[in-house]
């Protein structure tokens, strides 16, 4: 080692000196600096992988709470890089008044024909019941003609596992429910109400076939002999109509749950199951188990289904109005 032959950058444009988390902060906080590079200097910071590295991670993404758009990409991207990087998962905080304005006169300068909407942690808490003000807010924005619906990996109908998407909107009036599009199980289960707030799924995704749910569970149990597992609330494991998921090992590292994803992905691959949605992630606690989940349909697709499929469910909702 020597100082010649180090890593280093120049804060002043004409010294030298050394790089450290801390060195590149202020381009990441300063909001007078292109967005890009602000960007740039948390994925610098996120890959020095040190104690250090995570702390200013956290200063960055708490900082400029009322800033504007920018700011708040900002903050989006050092909880990503925390997420990422070091297994730490921490809810977006809510957009800032100046934000919200921005927000809000873009919308009204160019409203959307279509608005879709997660649930858990976007329009109310996780499982939390709608609020009278998030049914009004639904309904508000169909009414100005904007196709409206609720994108999410909970289920739209119940099949026995965790409380549905239709369970938490029981409380809204008729006129709110009959608003809103459901699109459960990442859009691979459509449902609508009618005008007496009566739901009836529409449209359903083809379960996996035997032959699949065989390979699936063969999978899951390479990957538990490989990794390990963990049990969470009596389950280690399941296998839907649309999905599976296996629970890893409490606090498995990072390259545990790459190497999980890789190995589920050849092996699906080798059974002839291959275009699926794979991926591993921590839970929202790093008590418990992280898992590997893949599915034959993610968001993306689903956003692709309610965008091609949105004039169909306009006129199937107009229908079921009567």
């Amino acid at each position: 080692w020597s100082p010649e032959t180090d890593f280093f950058t120049t804060m002043d444009g004409k010294n030298k000196s050394y790089c450290t988390p801390e060195s590149y902060e202020p381009a990441a906080l300063d909001s007078k600096k292109p967005l890009a590079e602000r960007k740039a200097a948390v994925a610098a910071i996120a890959k020095f992988a040190t104690p250090e590295a995570k702390a200013a991670l956290i200063r960055v993404g708490e900082a400029n709470p009322v800033g504007g758009a920018e700011d708040y990409e900002v903050h989006r991207a050092a909880y990503k890089a925390l997420a990422e990087s070091y297994g730490e998962v921490r809810s977006l905080r809510a957009v800032s008044p100046e934000h919200k304005a921005a927000l809000m006169k873009g919308l009204k300068d160019n409203k959307p024909s279509l608005a879709v909407f997660d649930y858990d942690d976007t329009l109310q808490k996780w499982k939390e019941k709608a609020s009278p003000a998030t049914g009004a807010a639904l309904k508000g924005a169909a009414d100005q003609g904007v196709s409206v619906a609720i994108l999410t990996d909970r289920p739209a109908i119940q099949d026995g596992g965790s409380p549905t998407v239709i369970d938490s909107l029981s409380e809204l009036s008729p006129e709110q429910k009959a608003a809103v599009t459901i699109a459960g199980r990442a859009g691979a289960e459509m449902a609508q109400y009618d005008s007496k707030g009566v739901e009836t799924v529409v449209d359903r995704m083809p379960a996996w076939s035997e032959s699949e749910r065989k390979a699936i569970e063969e999978v899951a149990a390479i990957i538990k002999e490989n990794f390990g597992t963990a049990e969470h609330n009596g389950q280690s494991g399941n296998v839907t109509d649309y999905g599976f998921f296996r629970l890893l090992p409490v606090r498995a590292p990072q390259a545990t749950l790459d190497a999980s994803v890789k190995l589920a992905t050849e092996e699906l691959a080798k059974r002839g199951m291959t275009g699926l949605h794979i991926f591993a992630r921590y839970a929202k606690s790093m008590d418990d188990p992280p898992y590997i989940q893949a599915s034959k349909v993610n968001k993306q697709r689903g956003m692709g289904i309610l965008r091609g499929q949105r004039a169909a469910y306009e006129r199937l909702r107009d229908l079921r109005a009567f």
